[in-house]
């Protein structure tokens, strides 16, 4: 039995109450291992000195990893974020969307401060193509895969055109985006009515049926990375993540 919405959020908050406490910061374009995930930040390089962002492992188990991000930037263009900081988790990749994977997913966000110039992007960010290792496949043969978290709210638009509304997919009603660049395919899902969504309980395994029944990506892709983040554009925040999970099973298929 898979259990979703309240009761699972108390059962993984109280197990995450029990993980190790990290406190790992970094301040660069680092990583750090956090046992089941791994944070990373990617920053430009600056000369503005009172421009940063630092990044914080805050507690982490096994299943689940909580985080905190700060930064602060100066305006810049829309089309290029200054930084992302991210989880990735470590026992998703490499498995191949035939597999139709039950992908079990909570994200409890919010922002603890934030300014008015503000704009950045919370998201998944699913890697997908026809070879294993992230960032590779033949041309044309890897799609990035987002799903916007933080709405219209963020002041960003999602790159691309319309293309589809996907309905009822992991709970909510999606406008999706399509946008190539290079050898590189991105589809964004944003919330129909550009709402915020700041506790996200689903199976992404939604999503990446809804990948090949509709989208016609080929279920011999494989999953090569899920990485839950914020990318900053310009401004000011502070972002907590108090619960974030993600682990795979898979449905018997005899």
């Amino acid at each position: 039995m898979i259990i979703y919405g309240p009761l699972r959020a108390l059962l993984l908050t109280l197990s995450l109450l029990s993980a190790k406490i990290l406190a790992q910061v970094i301040q660069e374009t680092e990583c750090t291992d956090t046992r089941g995930f791994t944070l990373c930040q990617k920053l430009p390089s600056s000369s503005n000195s009172s421009e940063y962002q630092h990044s914080v492992g805050l507690r982490s188990n096994s299943l689940s990893v909580s985080w905190s991000t700060e930064y602060n930037w100066s305006a810049g263009s829309d089309a290029t974020p200054k930084s992302y900081a991210s989880v990735e988790s470590k026992n998703v990749a490499g498995v191949q969307l035939k597999l139709r994977p039950i992908l079990t997913t909570a994200w409890l966000w919010k922002y603890v401060s934030r300014s008015s110039s503000d704009k950045s992007v919370i998201k998944l960010e699913i890697l997908v193509g026809n070879s294993m290792a992230r960032g590779t496949g033949n041309a044309g043969k890897v799609i990035n895969v987002q799903v916007w978290l933080s709405g219209k709210a963020g002041g960003v638009q999602p790159p691309g055109t319309k293309i589809n509304d996907a309905n009822c997919v992991c709970g909510y009603d999606w406008s999706v985006y399509r946008h190539i660049n290079g050898l590189v395919q991105t589809i964004t899902f944003m919330e129909i009515s550009g709402e915020e969504i700041p506790s996200f309980d689903a199976d992404l395994g939604e999503l990446t049926d809804y990948l090949i029944e509709v989208l016609n990506v080929p279920e011999t892709f494989y999953i090569q990375s899920i990485r839950a983040g914020t990318e900053a554009y310009s401004g000011a925040a502070s972002l907590l993540t108090s619960i974030y999970t993600l682990w795979a099973e898979y449905p018997d298929v005899s």
